[in-house]
């Protein structure tokens, strides 16, 4: 199946069903989703590039953030994978910073990992960065 013809083209197959078993028993707490969010500044290619050029190289070299949820009172920041390891420990924990400064949030921000499997040992880490996890 090709990416592209999913509903969420930013997450790999494996990641997508992994978010669908999520969405089957939790997406009735929330308003609505974003996916695939663009964070952070990105970085520019300088300006010896035409405008048009840099402003794609800065769009393409944001962070992306997998899924965002919105709930009244609350703004959820979702990283989706099969095998949640230190990487992805990595991305949760420098999202909320970015969400922070991309769109001045005025509600709380929480940080989700939904994946089939935890690494080993990394509970312990994800639980002191105060993410929530969701094994699916």
């Amino acid at each position: 199946m090709s990416i592209l013809n999913t509903p969420y083209p930013h997450l790999l197959p494996e990641d997508t069903a992994v978010w669908k078993r999520w969405l089957d028993n939790y997406a009735y707490m929330f308003d609505s989703f974003e996916y695939d969010l663009p964070v952070g500044k990105g970085r520019d290619p300088g300006e010896q590039h035409t405008e048009n050029i840099r402003q794609m190289a800065i769009t393409i070299s944001q962070r992306r953030i997998d899924a965002v949820g919105y709930r009244p009172g609350w703004i959820f920041l979702f990283e989706i994978t099969r095998l949640a390891d230190l990487r992805c420990l990595g991305q949760i924990q420098a999202y909320p910073l970015l969400y922070a400064r991309t769109f001045h949030p005025t509600r709380p921000v929480r940080t989700c990992v939904v994946c089939e499997q935890l690494g080993t040992d990394l509970e312990p880490a994800f639980r002191t960065a105060g993410v929530t996890i969701y094994r699916v």
